[in-house]
């Protein structure tokens, strides 16, 4: 099974080969407004969400947030291709998610993310002007039952 950490390092490989991406950071969504404050913030930024899981049938979902963002001018004349080139951003990323042996990234090869990812439009004011995509989606991970492999005094 693929740890959190793991699933991090894959995200963020991907983040640092693209050629777009100038800041990638995780963390929880709280903290994404106090990297905005940060006067020597490149952009475009990509921040991962970490959400909380959940698991049924032998699966554990790991649930994230990618949130895509750049610069848009004070008169906002540039909002709409700063939105279309972070959708393209997003697009990237749900194709080297699914594909992350396209970039040689070692060990990942283990990840599973489901069918279905959500995009959704931001345009948000903090210390910068922002607009961009948050791209909701889960990594899926199978595990098995077994007390054999837990880490347990009464182990078989």
């Amino acid at each position: 099974m693929v740890s959190l950490n793991q699933i991090i390092k894959v995200v963020s490989d991907i983040a640092d080969q693209h050629y777009m991406v100038k800041t990638f950071q995780s963390g929880n969504l709280s903290q994404f407004a106090e990297i905005d404050q940060q006067s020597d913030l490149v952009y475009p930024l990509c921040f991962l969400n970490r959400l909380s899981g959940s698991s049924t049938g032998g699966a554990f979902y790991f649930n994230f947030e990618l949130v895509i963002t750049d610069l848009v001018k004070k008169d906002r004349s540039n909002e709409q291709e700063v939105i279309s080139d972070c959708m393209q951003i997003a697009q990237d990323f749900a194709v080297l998610l699914e594909r992350p042996e396209y970039l040689s990234l070692s060990n990942s090869s283990y990840l599973d993310p489901t069918q279905t990812i959500n995009y959704n439009i931001i345009s948000e004011e903090y210390s910068d002007r922002v607009a961009g995509v948050v791209m909701s989606f889960q990594i899926k991970q199978a595990f098995n039952y077994n007390k054999c492999i837990t880490p347990i005094t009464a182990n078989c």
